[in-house]
């Protein structure tokens, strides 16, 4: 019989130490939405261990999208806004972190100035590579897939 694993760290898992682990995290997404998501074996702590870093993503994608997604304003309306009530600091971090861009066509007519939100690569990008992993062990149904020929995965840092 197979074991179970940790699609993140590749320890074996029982009774006592498997989790579920949801991708994308269940906070990215509307109460409606949530029987629609993935889910993976976890250890404890890879499920938890980064629940800050989860949090400050929802913020930081979902404040960026709200304005023009429905799914995205109702998180926001229902959870974004609660983490800045219990901790003022967050919005003030969101807030430091908008800024003005230069805003061109793909032929390079300037467009004009557009407000950004920039992400702190360190909290954002391992929350990118936990939800990559998950989907491929998903896919694959372990760790060890490869890519094809030619192929290699990697994060545009601007």
């Amino acid at each position: 019989m197979r074991k179970d694993i940790c699609y993140k760290c590749g320890c074996e898992l029982d009774n006592t130490t498997k989790t579920k682990e949801h991708i994308p995290p269940k906070c990215l997404v509307t109460n409606e939405n949530r029987g629609k998501l993935i889910i993976v074996p976890s250890c404890k702590e890879c499920n938890n261990g980064d629940s800050k870093d989860i949090e400050y993503f929802r913020n930081w994608i979902v404040t960026a999208s709200a304005h023009y997604n429905k799914e995205a304003l109702e998180i926001y309306n229902n959870k974004v806004t609660k983490s800045f009530l219990y901790n003022p600091s967050i919005k003030g971090g969101l807030r430091n972190m908008i800024s003005d861009n230069k805003l061109f066509s793909p032929s390079g007519i300037f467009l004009g100035n557009h407000k950004v939100i920039k992400g702190e690569y360190n909290r954002v990008n391992p929350i990118l590579d936990s939800i990559s992993k998950a989907i491929l062990f998903h896919h694959f149904g372990n760790r060890d897939f490869k890519f094809p020929h030619g192929v290699s995965p990697f994060i545009v840092d601007h």
